[in-house]
């Protein structure tokens, strides 16, 4: 389902079954994606169907994964923006740049994150990967940005 890039950790995805393009993601996240979605989306239609409102929280891979999926379903049209809400509790960077640039803003989004916690920061983003959202920084020194902190510089 995927081009390997030189440094092994980017992959294209797409929803394996019908071989739509969505963008691109971290490797981990998005295989782990593109092993859940159908089943994922199937659960979602059967027990949510109807649902006003469908939130996707997760903390730390679990956080990543869930803003893989809901970058997926807002781009592929199966779930309006209104209807999309993602809350994510110290996660890794899952989309790149383009990617997250597409979906920032278009549905809430809060990231929260502890100033000193690394894995906030990676992948890094000097490989092009970036966070969406609105971030809430606990302990931060300096103003909240969407993809701080930046802890990259330090490592």
């Amino acid at each position: 389902c995927a081009k390997r890039h030189w440094w092994g950790g980017c992959k294209e995805y797409k929803t394996c079954s019908l071989k739509i393009k969505l963008g691109r993601g971290y490797d981990g996240f998005v295989k782990t994606y593109n092993r859940m979605k159908d089943s994922v989306w199937s659960k979602i239609s059967s027990v949510c169907s109807g649902a006003s409102q469908y939130r996707f929280i997760g903390h730390s891979r679990g956080g990543a994964i869930n803003s893989v999926f809901a970058y997926a379903l807002w781009k592929e049209g199966l779930l309006h923006s209104s209807k999309i809400t993602l809350v994510t509790f110290g996660a890794p960077r899952s989309l790149d740049d383009s990617s997250s640039d597409q979906v920032h803003g278009k549905f809430p989004q809060w990231r929260m994150v502890h100033a000193n916690d690394m894995v906030s920061s990676i992948p890094f983003d000097w490989l092009g990967f970036k966070h969406y959202g609105t971030m809430r920084c606990q302990s931060c020194s300096y103003s909240e940005g969407r993809d701080k902190p930046y802890l990259t510089t330090s490592v």
